[in-house]
C-alpha cells in the first residue's frame, strides 16, 4: 500500500502543470505586467448586520500602470467597477504583484492582494487576483480572475 501511495504522488508530481515562475523562468526580459484587464470572480464579505454571503465580481475594470518614480518596480493598479473605484500600490517579484490597498471606495480597510500572473511563451495573458481583508467587521476575501485587453 505504501508503495502505491508513493507511486500516485510521483505520478501527480510528473503530471502536474508547471508553476508559472517555472514557465516564464527562460523569459529573456521581465515581464510586461503593464496593461488594461477585464475581470470577473466572487467574494466573500461581510454585511453591516455582520453575516456573511458570497458576491460575484463583474465588469471590473483593472489598469496597472509603473508607479510615478519608481526604480526598483514599484506599481499602482486603478480598479473601477459599478459604484467602486479603489488604488492599489506594491512591488513586483518575480510573477506575482504583491499589492496593498491606499484608497478604497468603500472606506473597508486593510485590504491586501496579491496578483498571480498567467505568463506563456514569455508574454503575460492574465492573472489571479487574491483578495484579503482580514478585518474582522469588515471581513472580505476574493478569488478574481482577470484577461489582458489585446494591444
Amino acid at each position: 500500500m505504501r508503495s502505491y501511495a508513493w507511486g500516485v504522488m510521483v505520478a501527480a508530481l510528473l503530471t502536474a502543470p508547471l508553476p508559472v515562475a517555472a514557465r516564464a523562468a527562460d523569459c529573456p526580459q521581465p515581464l510586461q505586467i503593464v496593461g488594461l484587464y477585464q475581470c470577473t470572480g466572487e467574494c466573500v464579505v461581510t454585511a453591516g448586520d455582520g453575516t456573511q454571503s458570497v458576491t460575484e465580481v463583474a465588469g471590473e475594470t483593472n489598469t496597472i500602470q509603473p508607479y510615478p518614480g519608481s526604480k526598483h518596480g514599484l506599481y499602482r493598479i486603478s480598479i473601477q467597477a459599478a459604484g467602486f473605484t479603489e488604488t492599489e500600490v506594491g512591488p513586483l517579484h518575480g510573477q506575482t504583484l504583491y499589492t496593498a490597498t491606499s484608497q478604497v471606495s468603500d472606506g473597508h480597510y486593510p485590504v491586501l492582494e496579491d496578483y498571480l500572473f498567467d505568463v506563456k511563451v514569455c508574454r503575460v495573458h492574465g492573472y489571479t487576483k487574491i483578495v484579503r481583508n482580514p478585518s474582522q467587521a469588515t471581513y472580505k476575501s476574493c478569488a478574481v480572475q482577470c484577461v489582458k485587453a489585446v494591444q
